[in-house]
């Protein structure tokens, strides 16, 4: 009974706290700052399907971000968070996390 409470009080505090919960699968922006130009974008994999590309869909969410702001594009600032699990397909990465820097394309 005492595990019960205490998993409801973290789940009240996460409510009203604003915590954002990551979608089952898939690419989430989970947090931004419009005028610092930066987005964290996080990703969870699929479960039981193999090595998964995660660099594609965390780009098009952090862009969307982007573009939403103004900003016509985003690239990757600094080194990307992952944590690896291990499945039937090896280890491979589980969940990654990946801060962006909104940016102008350069001029041709």
């Amino acid at each position: 009974m005492q595990e019960l409470t205490r998993v409801t009080v973290i789940a009240v505090l996460c409510a009203l706290s604003g915590c954002k919960v990551l979608p089952t699968v898939g690419a989430t922006t989970v947090q931004g700052d419009r005028s610092a130009g930066t987005v964290v974008v996080a990703w969870q994999a699929e479960p039981f399907k193999g090595s998964q590309d995660y660099q594609t869909p965390m780009l098009a969410a952090a862009r969307t971000t982007c573009a939403a702001w103004d900003y016509p594009d985003a690239v990757p600032l600094g080194f990307a968070n992952i944590t690896y699990g291990a499945g039937i397909h090896g280890v491979t990465p589980y969940a990654v996390a990946q801060r962006y820097q909104c940016a102008v394309r350069p001029a041709p």
